[in-house]
């Protein structure tokens, strides 16, 4: 019997046999832009159980499926085993009837009787029966075991159990993958909602600050007019001085007139 090289693999791997696919960089298209995310860091996040169940879940599987097909395989050697030593005992004894019927056949004939020689010639009947008994069954076992032989190499059961153990193992590996994947797919999801929520809050403080600024130039502006209106006040008030004083002189020089007229009277 042949046993496929990677049995070993499987028989002796532990439950880290599927670590080349976790540890990887998990690379893939979002948004139309090359994330890559370390598998290792979305282990802390509770999927290090399920992980490690389904890893341990597929190496059972995969380990039974081999075991079972080798198991099956030992009992067919087995079987050719217990026909090829039946093929041994039968050959001893088909050899032996011929040691026999070669010493009937050599017995001489001028010794004999005609009963003798009729009994002689039975014995040799029977002998060669067995005998040629005995050369089917051998025949028969020598081509149940050629067929053996034939359809274990075109089925090759170690090999399709390998694959299917291959194939249990790879698909073991791409859901965890997936899963990885999927965790850091909603990790960038919510690291994005983070960085948007902190844009909004930025946005918000933005425009707090404009409506802020907005205010101080509008309480600027209304100082600014008052200012204006203290300043025009202001002069009016100058004004106001400017036409009394005028209105001052015009009355003292009225009075002046006045006592010039009083004086030439007199």
């Amino acid at each position: 019997m042949q046993v496929n090289r990677n049995t070993a693999i499987y028989a002796g791997q532990d439950e880290k046999g599927l670590r080349h696919g976790e540890e990887a960089q998990l690379k893939k298209s979002a948004g139309g832009k090359s994330i890559s995310i370390n598998a290792g860091a979305m282990m802390k996040n509770g999927q290090e159980d399920n992980i490690l169940m389904k890893k341990q879940l597929a190496r059972k599987k995969a380990l039974k499926i081999v075991g079972d097909t080798f198991a099956a395989d030992k009992k067919i050697d087995a079987g050719m085993d217990e026909s090829r030593e039946e093929m041994k005992e039968l050959s001893a004894q088909k050899n032996e009837l011929q040691g026999l019927i070669s010493s009937y056949e050599n017995m001489p004939e001028e010794e004999m009787t005609e009963e003798m020689r009729a009994e002689r010639e039975e014995s040799l009947r029977q002998y060669r029966s067995q005998q040629n008994m005995l050369e089917a069954q051998i025949e028969g076992i020598g081509h149940s075991l050629t067929s053996s032989k034939i359809n274990r190499l075109k089925s090759n059961p170690m090999e399709k159990a390998q694959e299917t153990a291959d194939g249990i193992l790879e698909s073991a590996s791409q859901d965890v993958i997936g899963m990885l994947w999927q965790e850091a797919k909603d990790h960038v999801d919510e690291e994005q909602e983070k960085k948007v929520e902190e844009a909004e809050e930025t946005a918000e403080k933005k425009e707090e600050q404009e409506e802020k600024l907005e205010k101080a130039r509008e309480e600027r502006k209304e100082q600014e007019e008052f200012v204006e209106l203290v300043k025009e006040a202001s002069s009016m008030d100058d004004v106001k001085r400017e036409i009394n004083d005028m209105l001052d002189k015009m009355k003292l020089i009225e009075e002046d007139i006045k006592g010039a007229q009083v004086d030439e009277q007199l």
